[in-house]
This record gives structure tokens, C-alpha cells and sequence, in this order.
């Protein structure tokens, strides 16, 4: 195999270098691309960039005086008003954060006058679901 090797290496330098650039530049993007989703995946955006990000002012609100953002899924507390971009604001804040996709169905069938609480390395998000105010959440600095 050395021996194959270095007839290539002999007998055809540009090609062997070409190929052994390209392994390098390959290597070093694979690392550069890992290293960006460790760094993405260990450090959530802040909660006013998911602000701008996922939600909208007609059903959300970010607090920067006590670092939360709210949610309110029927934010004119009429019966039967729901605003559906509410629930995907919710569940893309849900994945942002690192709370399991199942987490909004969770929210939307806890009727219950008690706020309702989950917790992670990267999050506290609270909840109350409503039969007629529908489903309010609020996702707490860390």
C-alpha cells in the first residue's frame, strides 16, 4: 500500500496533493459545522431574540425588567377567540428551549385553574390552560 502510494505521490503530484487539500478542507469544515451545533445546542437564544423570532405583538409580550415572554393563545379573553399562531409560537419556543414536542399537547389538556410548571438546564416555562381564556405560557430567564 506505501508502495502504491508513493508511485501516485511520484507519478502524479498535482492529483495527490488535490485530493489530500480536499481531505483537509472536508476536515476542517466537518469540525467547524460540529463545533457550531455544540455551541448552538449548550446556549438558547435570549428571550427577546425569540421574541422577534417566533412571535408576534397581537398575542405575545417580552418583559426585558424581569426577563420573560408570554404567550397568550386567546389574548382578548373571549370565548372561542383563539389565535392559531400562538400554539407554533408555542412549540417552536418549546423546541428552542429543549422541552420535548409532546410538551404543547401537554399544555393544551391541563384545564386546570393551577399553573402548571416544567424545568431544564435551559428553561422554566409555566403554563395555564383555560376553557374559555384558552392557554397562557411564560418562559422565566435562567
Amino acid at each position: 500500500m506505501k508502495k502504491k502510494m508513493k508511485n501516485l505521490k511520484q507519478s502524479h503530484p498535482v492529483a495527490f496533493w488535490g485530493c489530500f487539500a480536499g481531505t483537509v478542507v472536508i476536515c476542517g469544515l466537518l469540525i467547524c459545522l460540529l463545533v457550531q451545533g455544540i455551541a448552538k445546542s449548550s446556549t438558547p437564544i435570549s428571550l427577546q431574540d425569540a421574541y422577534t423570532r417566533y412571535c408576534h405583538s397581537n398575542y405575545a409580550t417580552y418583559s426585558q425588567e424581569v426577563d420573560t415572554l408570554t404567550v397568550d393563545t386567546n389574548p382578548t379573553n373571549q370565548k372561542g377567540a383563539v389565535v392559531a399562531d400562538a400554539y407554533t409560537a408555542i412549540q417552536n419556543l418549546n423546541r428552542e428551549y429543549g422541552f420535548s414536542d409532546t410538551l404543547l399537547q401537554e399544555m393544551k389538556t391541563a384545564e386546570t385553574e393551577n399553573w402548571q410548571s416544567r424545568e431544564n438546564k435551559k428553561r422554566l416555562v409555566m403554563w395555564n390552560c383555560h376553557p374559555t381564556r384558552g392557554l397562557e405560557v411564560v418562559y422565566y430567564g435562567k
